[in-house]
């Protein structure tokens, strides 16, 4: 039995092992940044200069990130259940990217680096690139026009909804928010190569 043939049996198993350690990953290196990167410096960005800081903003940054969620949950479970280790492998390779680059240039926050910001109490130090705007815009990726267009529009909605917020929160520098939608879209579009190979 061959590698091919093992991992189409468990797909989803490696699917979610990968995501874990993704997900792990970027819990590791911001803690690098933490600690080895205590004294940030916020750097300038043109976007915050040309809109309000609305501090409220930050509140709506999470929220948005669970109905997105939601979304791409009844998306799945409604019709495309087969699509689950698909939908897994391009969140892990989004969190495995998002993991290593966050620790290249570790940026100080505006708001100060040991702020707490949004509604949950985990603490991210990495900013670039955005996770919540990654996240965001993968699940716009990932729900198809074709079968779910009310939806699609919903989740773009969502996200554009996401990146506004954290601009005007000042949660997150525009270049941030420019490398959340490249890692999201780097990430769908390598795993779409391989999903007739290596998925179905």
């Amino acid at each position: 039995m061959n590698f091919q043939t093992i991992f189409n049996r468990h797909k989803l198993l490696f699917s979610i092992v990968f995501l874990s350690m993704a997900i792990g990953l970027n819990f590791w290196t911001s803690d690098l940044i933490f600690r080895y990167f205590p004294n940030r410096l916020p750097a300038d960005d043109l976007l915050f200069r040309l809109t309000p800081h609305l501090s409220a903003a930050q509140y709506l940054t999470d929220p948005l990130n669970l109905i997105s969620i939601i979304l791409l949950a009844v998306y799945i479970f409604r019709s495309e259940t087969r699509k689950i280790p698909f939908v897994l492998f391009c969140f892990a390779l989004m969190e495995l990217i998002r993991g290593v680059l966050i620790i290249l240039t570790p940026l100080g926050s505006v708001l100060g680096n040991d702020i707490n910001f949004g509604i949950t109490a985990i603490k991210q130090y990495g900013a670039f690139p955005s996770g919540h705007v990654a996240l965001a815009l993968m699940i716009y990726f990932l729900i198809e026009k074709r079968t779910a267009p009310k939806l699609k529009i919903f989740s773009l909605i969502l996200a554009v909804s996401e990146i506004i917020c954290q601009i005007l929160a000042r949660g997150h520098y525009s270049i941030d928010i420019a490398g959340g939608f490249f890692i999201s879209y780097f990430a769908f579009n390598e795993i779409k190569k391989f999903e007739n190979k290596l998925l179905l």
